[in-house]
């Protein structure tokens, strides 16, 4: 149960970093998809929305990681749940860039 909380912190300090960090567009770190990495906008867009969505999850991976070791659970479900959290989170930020960069193209002109 300890990678859990460990995955946890990781998930809320890389959260964190891409909340209050100024992470200028770049090929190695922060929210990485060809929509993201269009323009300025996007990147800043699609990085707010993950460093949130991080900090959510690496929370509840944290409070999983705890719950399944005090009740002695098995640790699958535990993986269940996280990785159907991390596609939630994932699939949403695609969905929110796509309305995101649909919107401004359309205000455009």
């Amino acid at each position: 149960m300890f990678i859990y909380i460990l995955l946890g912190i990781v998930l809320v300090v890389i959260g964190l970093s891409l909340k209050f960090g100024r992470i200028e567009k770049n090929y190695f770190f922060g929210y990485r998809t060809p929509r993201s990495m269009k323009n300025k906008m996007n990147w800043e867009f699609a990085n707010g929305l993950m460093a949130n969505y991080s900090i959510i999850v690496g929370v509840l991976s944290i409070l999983s990681g705890v719950i399944g070791w005090y009740f002695n659970l098995n640790s699958k479900y535990i993986i269940y749940i996280t990785v159907g959290l991390m596609a939630v989170c994932l699939i949403t930020t695609e969905i929110r860039l796509y309305k995101f960069d649909k919107a401004k193209r359309e205000n455009k002109g």
